[in-house]
């Protein structure tokens, strides 16, 4: 006799709206405190990812953004660094297992959620994001 459990997952997807030009330069110096936490990250290489950063440009302290959407105002590094350090959060607060982001578009696996408790986490993932 075999006792078999059903499990049933309940997948939630969301995307960060316009996540590169959000980084903030509190968002990017959080990330680097995590990242040191993980590897040996000198001083220098901090100074030299802040100096590439003053290469764009801002306006009333806000990143100015193209009418366009084809600039990328932070390279690929910084956003998968800050990504890495938000998914840590994420996981703390939110209590997923399973939870990845690529780019700005995240997925995560809740075990056992009802919709109303998927969408009672939607809405505070959301809230994450704002602050």
């Amino acid at each position: 006799y075999v006792c078999m459990y059903v499990c049933t997952n309940t997948f939630l997807n969301f995307d960060i709206v316009e996540f590169y030009p959000s980084i903030s330069e509190k968002l990017l110096m959080d990330a680097l405190a995590f990242a040191k936490s993980h590897a040996d990250i000198r001083q220098k290489d901090i100074d030299v990812i802040l100096h590439a950063r003053k290469s764009l440009l801002f306006q009333d302290g806000r990143p100015w953004m193209k009418k366009e959407k084809d600039g990328i105002f932070d390279g690929a590094e910084v956003c998968e660094l800050v990504g890495a350090f938000l998914l840590t959060k994420l996981s703390s607060w939110l209590g997923a297992e399973h939870i990845g982001l690529y780019r700005d578009d995240g997925l995560a696996a809740f075990k056992n959620m009802s919709g109303h408790a998927a969408d009672a986490m939607r809405k505070r993932i959301t809230k994450i994001f704002q602050d």
